[in-house]
């Protein structure tokens, strides 16, 4: 029983609460959400269990405010949101002022309710819940992006505080889902950016800014817009033209970048501004890099600005730039110093003579009087050119060590095009990147202050870890965080790498015959694979040790390619967004190799992005081991997978080329046979035939099987039921493998058959490709057996019912044990009508007369017996 005592200890702060006084008042709560808020008699929320719980529970919600205590009141935040689409609207304001009071001290604890929390938006449209859903977004933002035209339609509302809080939510979705941005969104958010006042249009800036950095692509035809939007703001200007540096640089056509550099240099060329000129010279600076034409046609423009301008910032920056364009480097500073140096050298020789000719005149100080005179003069000048020449001298030294800091330092040559990547502020910089590779929040913040943050993070990473172990943890996290573009840069420094010292070449008498493809973050593995596939008796072509000079790159993968029978493509999410093994798989299309796609991690196929339209036609072989799978003893993949492989490997005539290892000789004689006929296939005219094997995906088939996989067990089983009785049989799990075209193998087996089963269920009318399946059959003319595995409406729904509607089914879902055994009546009518298509003559002969009858003779009752009997043995078969 619980006793309420006055000065409850809800009203006092949840940090003077004991762990023991907070576990009761969160059970106390819980227990009262459990009763009946509704009076029977009003029929409104205001029984004793309502008040205390819209007491109590507000002040303990506001109680929730860090992670440990969100924890313990797990349960009761789950009971609140279930609160949010009660019937009763008091009931359900409270749930909402509740999930708002979270939202705003843990919105972390809000994460697994999210959905809940959009479908009440969705449904009720309540803007009051706006809020928590913006500050819940960034811990769960998958289930918002079904409904993510909803909420961008308030993006124009009348009301400021729908709007403001949907550009909140609007800025973070462009930087954790830019996907969901389209054409027409971009268009509207310029737009209304050029609609909205001064204090908006960085909301609406900030928008774009993040889709820049992530999809230029979206925005580079909005560039002309972009540049004739008129933006009073400070802030929202320097957020503009980082938009179009990020467009211009993104861009792969100089065209696309030129108007962006016009605007730049038009800027420049107007009234200074000491904080917009130097951001706008270094947007000119990062566009040059990438487009160096741009760059070069403006060379007098900026040596005339260094020359104008009032801000060091901007004239250092013009120099610099300067000196890029014209060549100048850190070895032209050492020899001018050198020059100085040696200057100096050669006074100083000269102050000592002329020392020695001063104590030689001093000897005869009356006669040589005069010349003494003038010899002290000089030395006074040449003692000043001597102390003007030693501050030149030190200013020398300064500025070379200060541009050995920039220059020199133990990170790689493809450091700064990282750095100029990773540098601009977005979700995934250069922070994130340091956070991944185990640095602290103050080491980031000393980076900070730093002329080039990324640079100094991987200066320090490199000085402390072995090159080879710190590139490739640098790709490995670059490809986590989905930064593919800087990824692709490190992948290219490492693949050029190989060729400055090349590993100990392989030496194939003949090109290899399989060209393994794929990305360097798998390396290990795929050497491991070619290990066991050379133990096979296998030649492989892999990039490593066979590159030669850099700039042979690509033609030695040409090569590889051109002169393989097959190609292996070890398909990882990485593998699906590396811009060069896009280019293996897209050359192995265009030139016919046949291509067996290796799954090496658990991955959606086809895999997203270019690769999903070429894979969507191959069958994939699984090379990641599952939990009781029997796996090689150094490997990664089971057995029954590397033998797949193999066969594939030998129905594609891939010749053994090696010499072949003991564990592999004679693999094929373990592999069990896909199909065995137990019986006898009948002949034509009724005799038996010598027992067949298994019949191969070429040969034409009695019978094909069409079935949603969720069936197989029971589909198997008919399979063994009437390859049993002689019949031949098309099913895929028999006839087709990792690699093959998966519509091409089905549209042969269609076609090759004489009859099609079809095993209706729910999930087999909603199934795309027994859909296709049916189609197929019904065009072709071919005869069509619907059977009934599961209680079915008839015809079923959707595009199947044009096709099934006129024919008479079997249904076998009364009995589920029919479908263990396939006999009984139902199954002896299937059985009938599969001999009616395959054998119509033998069906026909079985049911004429006897041929006494015939000939005019009368017939005995027991040949009549006879004859009958016969009859039936042929509806059995």
């Amino acid at each position: 029983m619980v006793v309420l005592v006055p000065g409850p200890p809800c009203s006092r702060d949840a940090k003077l609460l004991s762990d023991e006084e907070l576990d009761i008042l969160m059970s106390v709560t819980m227990s009262v959400t459990q009763r009946d808020f509704i009076n029977p008699d009003t029929n409104t929320p205001d029984t004793v269990f309502y008040v205390l719980y819209s007491t109590v529970g507000t002040r303990l919600c506001k109680m929730i405010d860090k992670p440990d205590t969100a924890g313990k009141a797990s349960k009761l935040i789950c009971r609140i949101v279930t609160f949010l689409d009660n019937e009763f609207e008091q009931i359900q304001s409270l749930a909402i002022s509740h999930v708002t009071s979270i939202a705003s001290k843990e919105a972390k604890a809000l994460g697994p309710h999210m959905e809940a929390m959009v479908k009440l938006f969705v449904v009720e449209e309540n803007t009051e819940m706006l809020f928590p859903i913006a500050k819940v977004y960034s811990s769960n933002p998958e289930p918002l992006a079904p409904h993510f035209q909803t909420f961008f339609d308030l993006i124009d509302s009348r009301d400021d505080d729908v709007r403001s809080l949907v550009l909140t939510l609007m800025i973070d979705i462009a930087q954790r889902q830019p996907q969901l941005f389209e054409d027409v969104h971009i268009t509207t958010i310029i737009d209304e950016m050029r609609a909205a006042n001064d204090s908006e249009q960085a909301s609406y800036v900030t928008i774009l800014l993040h889709l820049s950095q992530q999809r230029p692509d979206v925005i580079v035809k909005h560039t002309a817009t972009l540049i004739q939007a008129d933006v009073h703001k400070q802030h929202g200007r320097r957020l503009l033209f980082n938009v179009l540096k990020n467009v211009a640089v993104g861009s792969p056509q100089v065209s696309e970048a030129e108007p962006v550099m016009e605007y730049y240099t038009k800027f420049l060329s107007g009234p200074e501004d000491g904080e917009l000129s130097p951001l706008v010279l270094n947007a000119i600076r990062a566009v040059g890099a990438i487009h160096r034409p741009l760059l070069d046609n403006r060379k007098p423009f900026i040596a005339d600005l260094k020359d104008t301008t009032r801000v060091q910032a901007v004239k250092d920056t013009c120099i610099f730039i300067l000196d890029v364009l014209e060549g100048r480097s850190l070895e032209v500073l050492s020899a001018d110093m050198k020059g100085v140096k040696q200057e100096v050298g050669q006074l100083g020789e000269e102050v000592t003579s002329t020392g020695a000719r001063v104590d030689n005149v001093q000897n005869d100080v009356t006669v040589q009087k005069q010349r003494v005179d003038r010899v002290e003069v000089r030395v006074d000048y040449q003692g000043r050119e001597l102390r003007d020449l030693g501050g030149t001298v030190e200013d020398t030294v300064s500025k070379v060590e200060e541009i050995d800091k920039k220059t020199l330092n133990h990170a790689p040559f493809w450091a700064r095009d990282v750095s100029k990547l990773l540098n601009p502020e977005s979700k995934h910089d250069w922070r994130l990147l340091s956070s991944r590779l185990g640095y602290s929040n103050d080491d980031i913040r000393g980076w900070v202050q730093t002329a080039d943050p990324c640079q100094s993070m991987l200066n320090e990473w490199y000085s402390t870890h072995k090159t080879r172990d710190a590139t490739f943890g640098v790709l490995q996290t670059l490809q986590e965080m989905n930064r593919t573009d800087a990824a692709a840069i490190v992948e290219n420094a490492m693949k050029i790498a190989e060729t400055v010292v090349d590993d100990e070449p392989q030496d194939y008498k003949s090109p290899p015959e399989i060209f393994i493809s794929y990305q360097w973050g798998k390396q290990p593995e795929v050497q491991l694979l070619q290990r066991h596939l050379s133990s096979a008796g296998y030649s492989c072509w892999l990039d490593v040790g066979q590159m030669g000079g850099g700039d042979k790159l690509f033609e030695k993968i040409d090569r590889g390619i051109r002169a393989a029978t097959v190609v292996l493509c070890c398909v990882t999410d990485n593998y699906a967004s590396s811009p060069n093994c896009n280019r293996e798989v897209n050359l192995a299309v265009t030139l016919g190799k046949p291509i067996i796609p290796l799954l090496l991690e658990k991955c959606t196929w086809p895999p997203a992005g270019s690769m999903g339209p070429i894979f969507s036609e191959y069958l994939f072989i699984r090379f990641f081991s599952r939990p009781g799978e029997e796996v090689e003893a150094d490997a990664f993949w089971s057995k029954a997978k590397f033998r797949e492989l193999l066969l594939q490997l030998s129905y594609n005539k891939v010749e053994v080329s090696l010499q072949v290892e003991p564990e592999y000789k004679d693999w094929w004689n373990k592999i069990a046979a896909t199909v065995h006929i137990p019986l006898n296939k009948r002949s034509g005219d009724g005799t038996q035939s010598k027992p067949t094997s298994a019949m191969k995906a070429s040969e034409t088939a009695d019978v094909f099987l069409s079935y949603q996989w969720g069936k197989q067990p029971q589909v198997q089983k008919l399979f063994a039921r009437l390859t049993s009785l002689g019949y031949t049989c098309w099913m895929d799990v028999h006839q087709m493998g990792g690699g093959d075209s998966l519509f091409d193998k089905i549209d042969k087996g269609v076609r090759g058959s004489k009859v099609v089963i079809s095993c209706v269920t729910t999930k087999y009318c909603l199934s795309a490709n027994c859909r296709r399946e049916v189609s197929l059959a019904d065009a072709l003319k071919k005869p069509i057996v619907p059977v009934l595995l599961e209680p079915t409406a008839w015809p079923p729904s959707g595009p199947m019912s044009m096709v099934l509607t006129s024919l008479v089914y079997i249904d076998l879902s009364k009995d589920e044990r029919v479908q263990e055994s396939w006999k009984g009546e139902k199954v002896d009518e299937l059985v009938q009508k599969i001999q009616n298509v395959v054998n119509p003559q033998r069906c026909d002969d079985d049911k004429k007369p006897p041929q006494d009858v015939r000939q005019g003779q009368t017939t005995s009752r027991s040949q009549r017996s006879n004859t009958d009997a016969k009859s039936k043995s042929c509806v059995l078969l």
